[in-house]
């Protein structure tokens, strides 16, 4: 297998409210995973274990915020001995690394009902800044909202 090429923070559940506040990421309906190529196949893992605070106002968007912490050794790639592989000091090194983050430094209204996000993804105590699209949507009724988005690493 070749090292992580893309960290992806999928599926992060949160409700919407009109007012700027921390949101709490509903876990059981959010997701975080990695992008890789096996034999020049995009492969997508989930991690188990991550957490993600979100500030967000509808009706200000530029000042939102949004941190996500990931437990690097939580990655379930489908098979026992890939999981202990992952983990080793090619691919998270886990042991000396167990975290892996993602911080924003600026989210932005952009075309189509999108926000343009930045920020500082750190992998390995390696950070780099990264960009993408963000989609934000109300899924009624119960007010949650899908974000999902990608970045390169």
């Amino acid at each position: 297998m070749k090292p992580l090429r893309h960290l992806a923070l999928a599926s992060l559940l949160v409700p919407l409210f009109g007012q700027a506040a921390p949101l709490k990421v509903n876990a059981a309906r959010s997701s975080v995973s990695a992008v890789f190529k096996q034999m020049n196949v995009p492969v997508e893992a989930k991690f188990k274990q991550f957490n993600a605070q979100i500030d967000y106002d509808a009706k200000r968007p530029e000042a939102a915020k949004a941190q996500v912490n990931i437990a690097t050794a939580s990655l379930d790639i489908g098979d026992q001995e890939y999981n202990r592989e992952v983990g080793k000091k090619e691919w998270f090194n886990a042991a000396q690394f167990p975290q892996a983050s993602f911080v924003s430094t600026a989210i932005k209204p952009a075309a189509n009902g999108t926000l343009a996000v930045t920020g500082k993804l750190t992998i390995k105590g390696k950070t780099a800044d990264v960009a993408f699209p963000l989609t934000v949507k109300a899924d009624a009724p119960d007010r949650y909202s899908r974000v999902r988005f990608r970045s390169g690493a």
